[in-house]
């Protein structure tokens, strides 16, 4: 088979399951916001609320074994970001968004197994960069899951050439050879083509494939930990004898910078962790790990609550963050608390701005905010529209029906312009009603909210609110 026959077979697959609509987009624009100088937790933080499921998947892997000791029950993207770190947090979403969707294709028995050996791959080389450099986990981890997307992608979607690869029981060292006499294209090669195709970042390809004579050190040290922790799991998933995985380990131990007998005892122990803990390692997944049992309660769907439990749970969160977070990581975390309990499209908060005599867009969350950030903004002299309105009354405005004509006529031209799709609104100024500091626009979209909050929901969104303007001094 020529590589071009390889490549063109695996994308037809690609687009006719249609796996992949969003992957390259969630992982350009995470490595991104990684890359920015100028960046805010808020804007990691809404990237991934943007995708909910992978939301959920971050949120459970943060309150797994794995990160556990960092402290405390992690409810919020914002206190995964303030407890674990934005580089930490950040690369954890590429890393489940690129396994989840090869997760969602998987449907074999095989590609279970090769998938979850990709995933504890993960976890033992998160364990080792912790250990060996106190600040790379995420990085190697994330490496280690890009050089198993070669042969993650030939498994998934073109099985029958995984089979004749694995028909000739190569071993980790002679794969890429056995591969690319088969597909006519090494695993490592197939995953490069398929990163230009999908235009992810360079930050992200360059860990597909072992580089060459590199004189790049850290990137030495990457690939060798991810390469480790490939061949350990492929020793340990087939019950490979001892003195295997301790020559695995003292011809790795220099490149890594471990000693050969703590290298070995990190690996075991990330072992079994995966295997006591599903949730870091494969409870993200609809996969079952190798060898391992309990996945089915693992992967089981999490019980739904009501809205004022969820309020409830976030309220109680962020008073007991409040005097360890800065005020725009307060509002960022409150910000998201509303987004989540109220089930809202998006959630803006417009600061006063005395000095520019307008109320501007300081903090937004959820769908299509971020093309907006920093150049939204009204008036303070008043204007007889529903912002300025709620605003004059100093309480809260639900208005269940924006089409209304009597309520469409008092809608901001340059809210219904960015936001067309908006149907309900939730307002909620913020200060005392003569001098308010801020107000805070929830919105829902074509199918609305059209009762108002309950009497209890609401006086736990009031104490929320009373934390923001806290926090506005």
């Amino acid at each position: 088979m020529t590589s071009t026959a390889t490549l063109s077979r695996l994308m037809d697959e690609m687009s006719r399951r249609g796996d992949f609509p969003a992957i390259s987009s969630t992982l350009a624009r995470i490595q991104s916001l990684l890359n920015d100088e100028e960046r805010t937790d808020a804007r990691l933080v809404d990237a991934v609320l943007g995708d909910f499921a992978l939301t959920q998947k971050v949120l459970r892997l943060a309150n797994s074994a794995m990160y556990s000791a960092f402290g405390g029950a992690v409810s919020t993207v914002s206190k995964a970001v303030y407890i674990l770190g934005t580089e930490t947090v950040g690369h954890l979403a590429m890393g489940l968004k690129l396994i989840d969707n090869l997760g969602q294709a998987a449907k074999s028995a095989s590609a279970s197994r090769e998938l979850s050996k990709a995933v504890i791959a993960g976890v033992v080389a998160r364990r080792i960069g912790g250990v060996a450099s106190g600040r790379e986990a995420e990085i190697v981890t994330i490496a280690t899951l890009l050089r198993s997307l070669g042969r993650l992608l030939v498994c998934v979607y073109l099985p029958q050439r995984f089979a004749a690869v694995q028909a000739r029981r190569p071993d980790p060292d002679s794969e890429e050879a056995v591969s690319a006499e088969v597909l006519g294209m090494s695993y490592s090669q197939l995953a490069c083509s398929v990163c230009r195709h999908w235009a992810l970042p360079r930050e992200l390809a360059m860990h597909v494939a072992e580089p060459l004579g590199t004189e790049d050190a850290h990137q030495s040290w990457v690939h060798s930990v991810a390469g480790y922790s490939l061949r350990y799991v492929d020793a340990v998933s087939r019950e490979a004898a001892p003195a295997e995985i301790e020559a695995l380990a003292a011809r790795y131990a220099e490149p890594v910078g471990l000693p050969a007998e703590r290298l070995r005892a990190v690996s075991d122990e990330a072992i079994r962790i995966a295997q006591v803990d599903e949730a870091q390692a494969a409870a993200a997944l609809a996969i079952r790990p190798a060898g391992a049992a309990g996945a089915d309660s693992a992967s089981a769907p999490v019980p739904l609550r009501t809205t004022l439990q969820k309020l409830a749970a976030g309220l109680s969160e962020v008073q007991g963050m409040e005097g360890a977070l800065s005020g725009p990581r307060l509002r960022a975390m409150t910000l998201e608390v509303l987004l989540e309990a109220l089930d809202a499209n998006r959630v803006l908060f417009f600061q006063r701005r005395p000095t520019r005599k307008c109320y501007e867009l300081a903090l937004g969350m959820g769908l299509d905010v971020e093309p907006h950030m920093r150049r939204m903004q009204f008036e303070e002299a008043f204007s007889p529209n529903v912002f300025h309105i709620a605003l004059a009354q100093g309480s809260a405005v639900h208005l269940a029906d924006t089409t209304e004509p009597n309520i469409a006529r008092r809608i901001p031209a340059w809210f219904a312009q960015a936001f067309p799709a908006a149907k309900s609104l939730l307002l909620l100024p913020l200060g005392p009603a003569r001098q308010p500091v801020g107000l805070l626009c929830l919105d829902w979209g074509a199918a609305g909210r059209a009762e108002p909050l309950k009497e209890e929901e609401f006086r736990y969104v009031e104490r929320i609110k009373a934390l923001i303007e806290k926090s506005l001094g």
